[in-house]
């Protein structure tokens, strides 16, 4: 048992508008406006709304869609720490892209997985091997906790 002065705190419950999913898509995911609408299953105009007349309520249809697409960016965030940018839209594997899965009517999560993790993949080997050797031993040396 408890000792008294111990009170049960009810757990903090994050609320995310679809406001705040829209902003989280556009960091993770590096798309335009217009993409942005295609994956939330709007027009630009309504997603432009959403974003600048935050009295307007969105619809049912689309926070369920926002919760939908939240899920996916959280799979892909903790697969990818970097912004997607153009992979969303270039690499593909089955002739499919990520903006295909993200865009279908329902999001297949698992295929969200496999797409991250080879984005992920890939943008790690272009980051490495483009830098200069000079700099990846700067950033290694700025990296360690005794620099400066």
């Amino acid at each position: 048992e408890n000792p008294s002065n111990y009170f049960p705190i009810d757990q903090q419950i994050d609320i995310l508008t679809v406001t705040d999913v829209i902003h989280r898509a556009e960091k993770t995911l590096g798309l335009s406006k217009q993409h942005l609408a295609e994956v939330f299953l709007t027009t630009r105009q309504n997603l432009h709304n959403l974003l600048t007349k935050l009295e307007q309520k969105p619809n049912q249809k689309t926070e369920n869609r926002a919760q939908q697409v939240n899920e996916a960016l959280s799979i892909i965030s903790s697969n990818c720490p970097h912004r997607l940018g153009a992979s969303t839209l270039t690499m593909r594997i089955d002739d499919k892209r990520l903006f295909d899965i993200l865009t279908s009517e329902s999001i297949n999560l698992e295929q969200v997985a496999i797409f991250s993790k080879t984005i992920a993949k890939r943008i790690n080997k272009q980051s490495q091997s483009t830098l200069p050797d000079s700099i990846v031993k700067q950033e290694e040396f700025l990296n360690r906790p005794n620099a400066v």
